[in-house]
């Protein structure tokens, strides 16, 4: 099974909630870090097939997501966390307007 990829600057800011989510479901990912000082990102954004090159992305075989909000309701969706019932979806979708 091919490991999905998180890629972000090494840093946690807004990547932190993502990578705690993967860790909670025990998936298997590698966790890219960029650095500032060097043109690794620069040099690679344009390669990963992302639709809006940016940090954080997320690669997941097909899937190529970035903006960590849209990586986190993918996420919560993948693993069966975004609501039991429609009420419950509700409650998500308004939390996630704030």
């Amino acid at each position: 099974m091919v490991k999905s990829t998180l890629g972000y600057w090494n840093i946690r800011a807004i990547a932190e909630p993502i990578r705690y989510l993967l860790h909670h479901e025990k998936e298997q990912f590698e966790d890219r870090r960029y650095l500032f000082t060097d043109y690794t990102w620069k040099n690679e954004k344009n390669a990963l097939g992302l639709d809006f090159p940016n940090l954080p992305y997320y690669i997941d075989g097909n899937i190529r997501i970035t903006q960590s909000t849209a990586i986190l309701r993918y996420l919560g969706r993948k693993y069966g966390l975004d609501g039991k019932n429609e009420q419950d979806k509700l409650r998500i979708s308004l939390q996630n307007s704030k």
